[in-house]
């Protein structure tokens, strides 16, 4: 699991080994350059930047690490194999929130709209956490709809704070609206394994899987999908 942070110039990173890392990400070449000096010289060739080492290592996380965020400069969480969700203070690089779940986590996914956390777990279960209440009911719902694992969960952004993809083992691909405890559309994404999903633009949302295939839709109003 690897995201960056919302200026782009640091990364977090968990892994199989338990190692939650932040990494300074190298200057892209040639930023400094105007516009107009780029479009004279013409398109570059990508090429790879070696980053050699972590500036930090958050300690405390047992067990493989399945997903990460960094929402807000001084607070990163990590979720996974251990029953866990994590929160470390950045600064002085120690656990400020541990909160117990009941099987392991594949995924987590932070919502900014909402401020809520989602995190997918190995009992075919959602889980929503909203950070700001600290160790005491922290736990705001368990959304029960898919028959495998959930191996993936996003935060649908422009389509409302509320809005929420998912995707399983079971093959399909789920919207969610969290005010409510059943999703609002089941759509049958993979004849495999559903492994990831994503939202972009305005109305979007995607999943990938075992099936090679990357199953797209369009949300076009709040009872109705389109497939393509």
């Amino acid at each position: 699991a690897a995201v960056p942070t919302s200026a782009g110039d640091r990364l977090v990173t968990g892994g199989y080994d338990s190692n939650v890392y932040i990494w300074m990400l190298p200057e892209e070449e040639g930023a400094g350059e105007s516009a107009a000096k780029r479009r004279k010289g013409g398109q570059k060739a990508p090429r790879r930047q070696r980053v050699e080492a972590p500036t930090a290592k958050l300690e405390g996380a047992k067990g493989a690490v399945r997903g990460v965020a960094w929402p807000h400069p001084i607070a990163v969480y990590a979720a996974g194999f251990e029953r866990v969700v994590r929160m470390w203070d950045v600064k002085t690089q120690t656990n400020a929130l541990i909160l117990p779940c009941k099987a392991a986590a594949t995924c987590l996914s932070f919502g900014f709209e909402a401020n809520l956390i989602a995190t997918g777990h190995t009992d075919k279960t959602i889980c929503l956490w909203d950070p700001r209440q600290g160790q005491k009911e922290v736990m705001k719902l368990r959304l029960k709809s898919h028959k495998l694992w959930v191996t993936d969960v996003a935060w649908g952004g422009h389509i409302g704070p509320h809005k929420l993809a998912s995707t399983s083992h079971d093959g399909t691909l789920k919207i969610w609206d969290v005010r409510a405890r059943d999703p609002l559309h089941t759509l049958g994404a993979h004849d495999g394994k559903g492994l990831a999903v994503t939202w972009w633009g305005r109305s979007m949302v995607a999943s990938g899987g075992t099936d090679k295939r990357i199953s797209a839709h369009t949300i076009k109003t709040k009872s109705t999908t389109s497939a393509s």
